[in-house]
């Protein structure tokens, strides 16, 4: 098995949003800088307009968010433990899993495509082409019906670490001070990515004027109470 420690791309590669979030999951892993940090400092060095930052930001957050819950559904699909496989391999699997469980508005047939190319444009790397194996998986996962979520009956801490991805030791902890009813909302809440809140300076334009102009392009945002 090749090492993950070589560049993942060439520098002839074209990078793309689906490249620079596998790119960052993979030194997440190994740096003790914070994902934050990472992205600008991959962003700054791409040229992408405002769809692929998005696409980077949502793809590499949201698969570190829901890194329980997509391993959590990859496990029956696949011939053996996820650990086992290459880190790479690993993450281009969660990616295509993300997109396939909690971006809709990507077709399942693009997300499954986008990871096969992003598996084949590794295989250098690598030391094989894993672009049929990550096909077969997804695929799978695809015809696969989902299973049942834990039962919270005999351990409520471990269904909501699955269902939600927070940290088992975390929702042990809430379930253990909250109660189950609350936990499960602290976990629900811990899950989804917050709203972003933008402030307008009326030194420049007014509120309203920023909401039309959000509006004509396309970007769907409303007043706040503040």
């Amino acid at each position: 098995m090749a090492s993950d420690s070589r560049p993942l791309f060439t520098a002839q590669t074209i990078p793309s949003a689906r490249m620079i979030a596998l790119s960052l999951l993979m030194e997440s892993v190994k740096s003790e800088e914070g994902v934050d940090i990472l992205l600008d400092r991959a962003l700054a060095q791409c040229s992408f307009d405002s769809r692929e930052r998005a696409l980077t930001v949502e793809l590499a957050y949201g698969v570190l968010r829901r890194l329980a819950t997509i391993d959590w559904r990859l496990e029956p699909v696949l011939d053996k433990p996820l650990p086992r496989l290459p880190l790479a391999v690993q993450m281009v699997l969660r990616l295509g899993t993300y997109q396939l469980l909690f971006l809709d508005r990507i077709p399942q047939s693009a997300a499954v495509n986008e990871s096969v190319n992003l598996a084949r444009a590794i295989a250098g790397t690598l030391g094989r082409d894993w672009s049929g194996f990550v096909n077969a998986v997804l695929r799978a996962l695809l015809r696969h019906p989902p299973q049942p979520w834990p039962s919270m009956d005999p351990d409520a801490a471990h269904a909501f670490a699955v269902r939600y991805s927070v940290p088992s030791w975390l929702s042990r902890r809430w379930v253990e001070r909250l109660g189950v009813g609350s936990a499960e909302m602290a976990c629900e809440g811990v899950s989804v990515a917050p709203p972003l809140t933008l402030r307008v300076n009326q030194l420049i334009t007014t509120r309203e004027a920023f909401l039309e102009t959000l509006a004509q392009v396309g970007i769907a945002a409303k007043p706040t109470s503040v």
